[in-house]
């Protein structure tokens, strides 16, 4: 449900014309912001993924290229709400997937080994 929510706040943070009214003074750069927000998607479905317990490498493979399309989708739909597509936004995108999706199952396979 979290990475439902997430994906519907995103979508919407992504297409809004003027995003920079919803930030802080000082924010990031554009590509840290993408790097940020993908990264917290790709561990939010992981996480889901995770406490289903049917975790694998097979699964992780999948969902990172679903999210891909779905990160490919996201930049190429901006233009028509006054907003442009950047293929180095979709590579920091799929930078932040695979990080975010890294971290949570590196906390998997430790939790695991604890165990």
């Amino acid at each position: 449900m979290a990475s439902g929510l997430y994906l519907l706040v995103l979508i919407f943070y992504t297409h809004v014309p003027r995003p920079e009214k919803f930030l802080p003074a000082n924010p990031p750069g554009d590509k840290t912001l993408h790097l940020l927000a993908y990264g917290v998607l790709g561990g939010l479905v992981c996480s889901t993924a995770a406490a289903r317990g049917g975790w694998s490498m097979r699964l992780g493979l999948s969902l990172v290229g679903g999210l891909l399309v779905f990160a490919m989708l996201d930049e190429a739909t901006q233009p028509f709400f006054g907003r442009y597509a950047d293929l180095f936004d979709w590579l920091f995108d799929g930078l932040g997937l695979v990080a975010g999706m890294i971290a949570v199952a590196m906390g998997v396979a430790g939790l695991r080994a604890w165990r």
